[in-house]
């Protein structure tokens, strides 16, 4: 049987993926990187080993000394930006032992279409608005108009609370001031938009197949402006014929295979709604588990363990999902009241953080957090 390693950080995107195989019965591997050894996921039942990495060298010496005698070929499942990156850099040594995401068989080209620039003209060139977009450098005077958002080029090569919201000049001369502090000398500029609401949408790409199960209507986020989902309702993608047929023309164009996990803004005009893609990562995203028995990271890994195409089952009816221990910072910092926190958790099919079959991460990530 061919194992399930995922390689990322103590977060819930891992964990999602984690009890997505759980549903199959299927234990996995973890390749944790950081130096940090108080780890919540780890304590899932289902997790059969683990390894923690304090650099990209580390990891890459681990799957080479442990994994590569194995007769079926394991699947490499990343949950971060920086994970995605690394496996991507190492395609070439990774790629004869390992199942592993890839745009066109070629190392480097998911680092290429991270590039946010690079999404752009992806976008462009598949008839998918997105916002005005340019790389500026900040050593420069460059004509730029406001408001507008200034966001790393790479999100694996930034942070997001490196992001800025630029109202006027003096806001932008004082953001241009804090990035180049940070060792920023080139930034992507967007137009801001002012938008009704975000959607999230997940999936995965195989052999030129792209499966698209449903999406989720951000109801709120942390941080605020640049966050991720907090709580959300999961739907069917019904009435979304034009952008889902955006983001498949462009998975096809790439020829990607692998898990990606897609923001999009949506903007009312003339009570017309008006799809705006934001962003595009190539890899399992925290919201992924929140598609239910869609199982999008299992379905992708039957995918190609495989050889044919299997497309994760459809959402059929709405419902809640809630990111319940993000979603108290929304609590703590008064944007929501304790009834409608609790309200909300009472009606969420799906906690990304609480598992009655797993309880183990969600204790210790309790407890991690209260003695840190």
């Amino acid at each position: 049987m061919n194992k399930v390693i995922i390689i990322g950080d103590d977060n819930v995107n891992t964990l999602g993926v984690i009890w997505n195989f759980s549903k199959k019965n299927i234990k996995v591997y973890l390749l944790i990187m950081g130096i940090n050894h108080k780890l919540s996921v780890i304590k899932s039942r289902y997790v059969e080993k683990y390894w923690v990495c304090e650099n990209t060298s580390s990891l890459i010496k681990q799957l080479h000394a442990i994994f590569e005698a194995e007769n079926d070929k394991p699947v490499l499942i990343p949950t971060t930006d920086s994970s995605a990156l690394i496996i991507d850099n190492n395609y070439d040594s990774l790629k004869e032992k390992y199942i592993l995401p890839s745009i066109n068989n070629v190392k480097g080209n998911i680092e290429m279409y991270m590039n946010k620039y690079n999404q752009f003209k992806l976008a462009c060139n598949n008839n998918v608005k997105m916002a005005k977009t340019k790389v500026l450098d900040l050593r420069k005077k460059e004509s730029i108009t406001f408001p507008c958002i200034l966001k790393p080029i790479v999100s694996a090569k930034g942070k997001k609370e490196d992001i800025r919201i630029c109202n006027n000049s003096i806001e932008f001369e004082e953001a241009k001031k804090e990035l180049l502090e940070l060792n920023y000398t080139k930034i992507l500029y967007q137009q801001f938009l002012t938008y009704c609401y975000e959607i999230d949408v997940s999936g995965f790409s195989y052999n030129g197949d792209v499966s698209i199960p449903g999406y989720i209507k951000k109801e709120r986020i942390w941080p605020s402006g640049r966050g991720s989902t907090t709580f959300g309702i999961v739907k069917n993608i019904h009435g979304l014929d034009n952008i889902i047929d955006g983001i498949k023309n462009i998975m096809k164009q790439i020829n990607y295979n692998g898990i990606f996990d897609i923001d999009i803004f949506v903007v009312k005009k003339d009570k017309e709604e008006i799809f705006y893609l934001n962003e595009i990562n190539f890899r399992n995203g925290a919201i992924a588990y929140s598609y239910g028995e869609s199982l999008i990271s299992y379905y992708w890994y039957l995918s190609n363990i495989n050889n044919k195409m299997f497309f994760s089952p459809s959402i059929k009816k709405d419902y809640y999902v809630i990111n319940e221990q993000a979603d108290l910072h929304n609590l703590f910092e008064r944007k929501i009241s304790l009834f409608r926190y609790l309200g909300d958790l009472r009606k969420s099919k799906i906690k990304m953080n609480f598992n009655i079959r797993d309880i183990k991460p969600c204790i210790y990530a309790c407890l991690y957090k209260i003695f840190r």
